[in-house]
């Protein structure tokens, strides 16, 4: 039974195959004490070759794997109880055991981005300018492989490195565990499927569309007590990006103190569904610039237009009314919005 631990045996043959190049062994100190063997490599495009296998999707439907097992990669940016309940769905079981797998779901963490610690869940990582040591905490690692031990910040806790001779990594390191290229090589093969885990979401029944009254009744839980704005919490990553555009903006608008602290701001499912509805762009809109961001996209509707029209208008400041009269009215290139569509 493989485990889900990325640190796997680091197979040459299967490095070999996935024409992985210019490769070295680094050790990873670990939060239990222990030091664990991962791969670098020189290659850039050895790098992006294996990232691009574990990114990218083989299907677009779930409903084929009824009663098929299913592996979700570490480091997932949706909360593992709500990816399962959607697979539960239709009828596909969770396995910690990648070989087990007919289908494996990926998603937009895959490579990490962190210069202070080697991430013990990221499958990938890249960071630079680091330090290696075969001393104190790395002594016994270095004795049985001969690999020097990447220091991060997890020595820093215990240890204080100008306490060890060192040498310099590579000032690139582009780390690849043995969870990754095992991984990769299914892949590769066609021994599993990959699917993405906004197909596996968006496949859920619940899923559901933001009309008025349910931005009301959301918005007022979001404004009682705690029980009421977990309630809301459960209830937000379940609502479609695809959703009405006046709607989900004014929502997001309305709501911006909740999002910004407390419970939503540090809830990992929330979090997901803010970037997919592109919350940070939404939040900094005015209605006038909403309407150009609408009508760029080709998402603007006579209904949309009427709805932050009134709102643009409410916004104009006009000096001088003591002398002077003036008259608003719309550009030609906007008059059309103003007719009943078909």
């Amino acid at each position: 039974m493989a485990k889900k631990t990325i640190f796997q045996d680091i197979d040459y043959t299967t490095v070999d195959d996935l024409n992985i190049l210019d490769t070295k062994e680094f050790g990873v100190y670990t939060n239990s004490g222990e030091v664990k063997t991962t791969l670098h490599t020189e290659s850039s495009s050895s790098f992006e070759r294996v990232s691009t296998l574990l990114e990218t999707e083989t299907v677009t439907s779930i409903g084929a794997y009824k009663g098929k097992k299913v592996f979700i990669l570490p480091s997932c940016n949706v909360k593992g109880d709500r990816v399962k309940a959607a697979l539960r769905e239709h009828k596909i079981v969770v396995t910690n055991d990648y070989e087990l797998a007919d289908l494996i779901v990926t998603h937009s963490n895959i490579i990490s981005y962190c210069d202070e610690t080697v991430r013990t869940t990221s499958l990938m990582q890249k960071m630079q300018n680091k330090y290696l040591i075969n001393e104190g905490p790395a002594e016994d690692y270095y004795d049985k492989t001969k690999n020097y031990t990447i220091w991060d910040s997890k020595l820093d806790v215990d240890h204080r490195m100008y306490n060890f001779a060192t040498n310099s990594a590579p000032y690139k390191l582009r780390i690849i565990s043995g969870l990754a290229i095992n991984i990769a090589k299914l892949i590769e093969d066609g021994a599993v499927a990959v699917v993405d885990v906004d197909t596996v979401l968006h496949s859920s029944a619940n899923v559901q569309m933001l009309d008025q009254t349910l931005a009301d009744d959301i918005t007022a839980m979001l404004n009682g007590a705690d029980e009421d704005q977990k309630l809301a919490g459960t209830m937000i990553p379940t609502i479609s990006p695809k959703s009405d555009a006046i709607v989900l903006w004014k929502f997001c608008t309305d709501n911006q103190h909740k999002f910004s602290w407390g419970y939503l701001s540090n809830d990992k499912d929330i979090k997901y569904w803010m970037n997919k509805v592109d919350y940070g762009r939404l939040v900094n809109f005015d209605a006038e610039s909403y309407i150009a961001y609408l009508i760029e996209n080709d998402r603007m509707t006579s209904d949309a237009f009427k709805q932050l029209e009134p709102t643009c208008r409410k916004e104009i400041h006009i000096s001088n009314r003591e002398l002077y009269n003036f008259t608003v009215q719309l550009k030609p290139e906007y008059q059309k919005y103003l007719k009943k569509e078909a």
